[in-house]
This record gives C-alpha cells, structure tokens and sequence, in this order.
C-alpha cells in the first residue's frame, strides 16, 4: 500500500496478480505536473532497500517518496462505472470475468478506495 503525505492511500500495489510491480490508483494524485485519477495502471519501481512506514497483515505501508518511478500505463475497469464497463472495456472486461477476477462487472473504485483503509488499519500477525 502507498500512501501520500497526508496517509492517505494512492496506490494499491498487486502482488501475484498479472502483471508484477504494479499498482491501481485508489486516489487521484500528480506525476510531473499531470492528475493521474483512480482506477489507473501504473508500472512501480521502488527505491533500493524502502522503508516501510509499517508491516500491514497484506504487506508493507510504504511512503510515495519510497517509490523510485511510477509509470503510468493505462486505464483499468475499475476508472469507469461499472454500467459502461462493458462497452468501453469489451473484450478485457470478459477476459476478467472468465479468470474468475474478484467481481469485475459490479466492483468500484469506491469499494477498492474502502477496502484499502481497511487493509491499513490491520496490523501484521
């Protein structure tokens, strides 16, 4: 999880799901001068050796300023509303639900935003 300098969370990186060292924006947040809105893609390179603000029970709460680059790569289903996910999104949106993704046609970004105050609030066993 990163988080801004306010604590509150922008990134939600994925681990083990597709693509590695990537993450979906929870948050809006600035890359050299552009809004990068929820439900982004983006390419993480972290810093040598970062230190966690805090181990999480689903890994590490880390500072933005522990990232080294962040790439923007694309939108996700999650930017738009799920009622126009299947026109703007066609054949991804159905490659998403034939790998049996967790709820791609009804999950928002509001829900991912929620569940990730919620994985920060949960303290390392």
């Amino acid at each position: 999880m990163i988080v801004d300098s306010t604590h509150r969370p922008i990134l939600v990186e994925k681990i083990g799901l597709g693509e590695s060292h990537s993450a979906i924006s929870v948050g809006a947040f600035n890359l050299f001068g552009v809004t990068v809105p929820p439900g982004s893609l983006c390419a993480l390179r972290h810093m040598p050796d970062p230190v966690p603000l805090r181990p999480l029970r689903r890994g590490l709460l880390l500072p933005a300023d522990a990232l080294a680059e962040v790439r923007f790569m694309r939108l996700t289903t999650l930017a738009i509303s799920p009622s126009a996910r299947a026109r703007a999104f066609g054949n991804q949106l159905q490659a998403q639900v034939r790998a049996n993704l967790f709820s791609p046609l009804t999950t928002t970004i509001d829900q991912l935003r929620d569940r990730a105050w919620q994985w920060m609030r949960e303290t390392a066993p």
